[in-house]
């Protein structure tokens, strides 16, 4: 089974709220396969910026954040996409301190946020500009 994604265009970036349930060994894969459709999704509405909700309840293991990671590119996710990914439960939160590690290693413009409305303050604040000059 998937993920769901519902999505709320804003003014200058898209909402993605993604649900569904973790599955030990298909994490990364359904993770990849929600971040091409929300890809997708940006180029139509011709967005570079998004805010990732995953509320996906679980931790990720360190082996899948590393595929999902490692594979972004070949699921069309852009190096020019500003990402604020928030991830609701607290413990879902704290393992993802490794993803980042990642994310930030590999140039990945993602940022973790446990709050909504704080992914959502950061993300307005990045102007076009900013987004270019990354």
């Amino acid at each position: 089974m998937s993920y769901q994604i519902n999505y709320l265009q804003e003014e200058d970036y898209l909402i993605a709220e993604v649900t569904g349930n973790r599955e030990k060994d298909t994490e990364a894969q359904y993770a990849l396969e929600a971040l091409a459709q929300i890809s997708e999704a940006c180029k139509s509405h011709k967005l570079s910026k998004v805010v990732a909700v995953w509320n996906i309840k679980g931790a990720m293991r360190p082996d899948q954040a590393l595929i999902l990671i490692s594979n972004l590119k070949k699921y069309k996710w852009s190096k020019d996409f500003v990402t604020a990914s928030v991830h609701p439960y607290k413990d879902n939160f704290e393992s993802h301190q490794y993803t980042v590690k990642v994310a930030k290693t590999l140039n990945w413009n993602i940022h973790f946020f446990q709050s909504i409305d704080e992914a959502k303050m950061w993300i307005r604040k990045i102007s076009t500009s900013d987004i270019l000059a990354n």
